[in-house]
């Protein structure tokens, strides 16, 4: 089988789901339906830039749009993001908001996280940690966190245009019973030469991560 026929099986089995998670009753986004999205979204980046080029692939379909893969070295992990086009939790659990420039741009790049066990992850966060992201054109970018706070999600003011690129991821926070509170991470853009010489560590199987976190 071609490596363009496994790209479109995979982008195929996304869109599935992808509708699937649209027809649920409940908005929360169950672990293992996370899991098996982001493993096939995971395959699907692997593939070679130019067969998954430069935006949103025509297989992919406008609810699993790929628009980034974010890595975090320090904890071996690694998520691919998608273009969230409304308040629906995208499948795969991680967004990028509309409206916000890509990373590397100037501006602040917003990503939403849904994904219950990816609360942990991101609270084990500090300032000082690195965050690559990665555009579907190969082009790699590296932040480092500058803050990492909780916050009333009817206080949170998040700035979109901003003198120089910034990242900021907001979650749930873990541990949250009534759904109020985020926990919102702040990073700048690191300069170029500091991604050219960075070797990430592989993503460890996120099969082997639930086993591991614990739900917030």
């Amino acid at each position: 089988m071609g490596s363009v026929t496994r790209k479109r099986l995979l982008w195929l089995g996304v869109g599935v789901l992808a509708f699937g998670l649209s027809q649920a009753d409940s908005p929360a986004i169950s672990q293992w339906k996370v899991s098996v999205a982001q493993a096939l979204l995971q395959r699907s980046w692997s593939e070679p830039v130019a067969e998954h080029g430069t935006g949103c692939s025509s297989q992919s379909g406008a609810k699993a749009c790929p628009v980034a893969r974010l890595s975090i070295p320090g904890q071996r992990a690694a998520r691919i993001v998608l273009r969230q086009a409304s308040e629906r939790a995208p499948v795969g659990g991680w967004g990028h908001l509309a409206g916000t420039p890509l990373p590397g741009a100037v501006g602040n790049a917003v990503f939403r996280i849904y994904a219950p066990q990816d609360r942990v992850l991101l609270q084990r966060l500090r300032r000082g940690d690195t965050l690559v992201v990665e555009l579907p054109d190969a082009r790699q970018f590296a932040y480092r966190v500058t803050e990492a706070r909780m916050a009333d999600r009817r206080a949170i003011r998040v700035e979109y245009r901003t003198h120089g690129p910034e990242l900021t991821l907001i979650s749930r926070a873990p541990g949250d019973t009534q759904g109020d509170m985020r926990l919102v991470i702040s990073a700048a853009l690191l300069p170029a030469p500091r991604v050219a010489g960075m070797r990430l560590a592989p993503a460890r199987p996120l099969a082997r991560q639930l086993r591991t976190t614990p739900t917030a």
